[in-house]
C-alpha cells in the first residue's frame, strides 16, 4: 500500500521532471495548479482533480448564469412595470391638473355670481326703498281723495 509520505516523495519527482521542461512547456502548462490540487489530496484524504474542480467551478458558474439572468428578466419586468406606474403617475397628475383648472374656471363663475347677487341685492333694496316711496306716496294720494270726496 502506498503511503502518503510515498506520495509526497512522487509529486515531488514529478514537479522536478515538470521544472526541467521549463514554465513554458506545454507539460508545465497543463499541470498548472494540479500540484496544488495534489498536495491537498495528500494531505486531506481527498481525491479531487482539477477536471473536477473545473466541473464543479463550472457548474456554479452555470447556475450563477442562471440566477443573473433570472434577476434581468426580473429588472425588465419590474422596469416594465414601473413604466407602467409612471405613465399611471402622469395621467393622474394630468386629471388632477384639470380638476384644479376645472375649479379655478368654477371659482371664477361663482364669484362672478356672487357679484351678480351683490349686484341684485342691491338692486332689491332700491327697488324695495321705490316700492316704500311709492306706497307711502299711494297712501298719501288716497288721503288727499278721501279728503276732496268727503269735503275736507
Amino acid at each position: 500500500m502506498v503511503t502518503k509520505n510515498d506520495e509526497r516523495k512522487a509529486l515531488e519527482q514529478i514537479k522536478k521532471i515538470i521544472e526541467k521542461l521549463g514554465d513554458d512547456s506545454y507539460i508545465a502548462v497543463a499541470f498548472e495548479g494540479c500540484f496544488d490540487i495534489a498536495e491537498e489530496n495528500i494531505d486531506n484524504d481527498f481525491a479531487c482533480s482539477m477536471e473536477q474542480k473545473y466541473k464543479q467551478e463550472h457548474e456554479q458558474v452555470v447556475e450563477l448564469l442562471k440566477k443573473v439572468n433570472a434577476y434581468y428578466d426580473e429588472i425588465q419586468d419590474l422596469e416594465k412595470s414601473n413604466e407602467g406606474l409612471l405613465k399611471e403617475i402622469d395621467t393622474k397628475d394630468q386629471m388632477l391638473e384639470h380638476e384644479r383648472s376645472m375649479k379655478r374656471e368654477l371659482k371664477k363663475e361663482l364669484d362672478g355670481q356672487d357679484r351678480q347677487i351683490e349686484s341684485l341685492e342691491l338692486l332689491i333694496a332700491s327697488l324695495n326703498e321705490d316700492i316704500a316711496k311709492s306706497n307711502d306716496e299711494l297712501i298719501h294720494l288716497k288721503a288727499k281723495m278721501y279728503d276732496m270726496i268727503c269735503g275736507r
